[in-house]
């Protein structure tokens, strides 16, 4: 078997004297590669790669918070015997014609949405799991992973699922319990995060490792703060408002900068 590089097959393919010599060898390259159409086919190839990496990109900033919407529309407060309200809007009642009448959207939004992206974006990955790195995976995939280290093509699902547990999922823990199971997923995230590594970019990981350690840290004031003596909790509440509103904060500007870098 003949291999050539890259650079030989292009200067092969595109030289004057190759593509006289094609119209006679039946050997060469631009014979039977003509050069304008692969260089349609490539330019149409890197046009729809770029517009799919966009779409996705777009999806996966808006998943978390349009996934919360669907989860929230579940949400609802049970009053007395008879009686259960929606937590987010104690105007409608669970069960009601009302209610009904939107419930097909909610599960739509759940289904085709909220669980339907991660799942989708984790089979292709298993899909193609023995070849990820081949020329042609690349050029179909490699939107979803490259900018990760090999081995951690997996981490824009692990993203968007994070978000989704931390965004939704929660409400159906039950309130009492419910921070003390935040920090334990954040908890586990940062474990991942440093376990994997996966940003190629130095900086980039030490943004996203700020951004993890700061969500860490507001549900642990949180657990903290809602533990505080009732006397005292009155006077610390301002200060503690005014913590985790910073952390807040923080968060979004260390998630927005890890974004544009």
């Amino acid at each position: 078997m003949f291999v050539i590089d890259r650079r030989t097959f292009v200067k092969q393919l595109t030289d004057e004297k190759t593509v006289a010599a094609g119209k006679t060898d039946k050997n060469s390259l631009s014979q039977w590669i003509p050069i304008h159409r692969v260089s349609t086919y490539v330019q149409k190839q890197s046009l729809f790669t770029s517009c799919l990496s966009v779409l996705v990109q777009l999806l996966c900033l808006v998943h978390a918070p349009v996934s919360a919407r669907g989860f929230y529309y579940f949400d609802c407060h049970k009053l007395g015997e008879l009686k259960s309200l929606l937590r987010r809007d104690y105007s409608l009642q669970c069960g009601s014609d009302e209610y009904n009448a939107y419930l097909p959207v909610a599960w739509m939004l759940l289904l085709g949405f909220a669980f339907n992206l991660p799942i989708v974006l984790a089979g292709l990955l298993i899909h193609h799991r023995h070849n990820l790195h081949s020329p042609l995976t690349r050029a179909k995939l490699g939107w979803l992973y490259y900018r990760f280290v090999k081995g951690a093509e997996y981490w824009e699902v692990h993203e968007v699922v994070r978000k989704m547990l931390l965004t939704g999922l929660l409400i159906y823990v039950p309130y009492n319990i419910r921070v003390p199971v935040a920090l334990i997923v954040c908890m586990f995230c940062c474990c991942t995060l440093n376990y994997a590594r996966p940003h190629k970019s130095t900086l980039v990981f030490w943004i996203a490792e700020a951004s993890f350690v700061l969500t860490t840290l507001k549900y642990l004031i949180t657990i903290i703060g809602s533990n505080t003596e009732a006397h005292t909790r009155e006077e610390d509440s301002r200060n503690l408002s005014y913590l985790l509103i910073g952390l807040d904060v923080a968060v979004i500007v260390f998630g927005l900068t890890a974004f544009i870098l």
